[in-house]
């Protein structure tokens, strides 16, 4: 057996007997923004959903810490399934008419606990309420859903434009007083996705101005931006 699985299986069994058997720090401890269309998830698999933009006023944690979230953590503290989780539990599922001898399925949960946890984080979480607003130390960031490329995993008739969407994506300042509000809050680490990002022409200026708040700023991008600028 691999360190990787040894890893895994022994933090399922810590959280499993610590907490429940549906216990998942990335409900916790990690968040996708999409600011281009005010939502927010925790991992790819629960459907992405609104930020409550008239709490935000007064409470910049709900960037994350969303009623929908809260209430999703009180049922995994109770060892009930989100419906939002449901391509984990189909994984885990997958085990209960496995054989003698045969591997274990790891799902999504399975592999981010092992990655995210620490007894400093789990006893954050511990010894405060269910509805406790915790503030991440890692952020994901989607400016908008623009891109130059049509992959299959998630634009594969390429980037449509809503002309009934008369929203308008983020100002360079606007992003500015963001990464601020962020920092505060406590992250350490932003990872800007999309969409493709660098397909903004400001986009090295945001990443100039998100370093000079926040050092660690990393991205996911498909790398068409051209050799110069890698």
């Amino acid at each position: 057996m691999s360190e990787r699985i040894e890893r895994i299986e022994e933090i399922d069994k810590l959280l499993t007997e610590e907490v429940s058997q549906t216990f998942c720090l990335a409900k916790w401890h990690h968040t996708t923004i999409y600011l281009h269309r005010g939502q927010t998830h925790s991992c790819y698999h629960p459907k992405p959903h609104d930020i409550p933009l008239q709490e935000l006023k007064y409470d910049p944690s709900v960037l994350h810490n969303t009623p929908e979230k809260i209430d999703e953590r009180i049922q995994m503290f109770n060892g009930d399934k989100p419906r939002g989780c449901q391509y984990c539990w189909n994984v885990e599922e997958m085990d209960e008419n496995k054989k003698e001898g045969e591997d274990k399925h790891v799902s999504d949960r399975h592999q981010r606990n092992s990655s995210i946890y620490t007894e400093d984080r789990l006893n954050e979480i511990l010894y405060n309420p269910p509805d406790y607003k915790i503030n991440p130390e890692y952020v994901e960031i989607a400016f908008s859903n623009e891109c130059n490329f049509k992959c299959g995993y998630c634009l594969p008739n390429g980037y449509q434009v809503d002309k009934s969407d008369n929203r308008k994506f983020l100002h360079i300042d606007e992003i500015k007083r963001l990464a601020k509000a962020l920092s505060e809050l406590g992250v350490c680490k932003i990872r800007l996705t999309g969409g493709e990002s660098t397909v903004r022409k400001d986009f090295f200026d945001i990443v100039k101005t998100l370093k000079i708040i926040e050092k660690n700023v990393v991205g996911t991008h498909n790398l068409s931006i051209g050799k110069k600028f890698i």
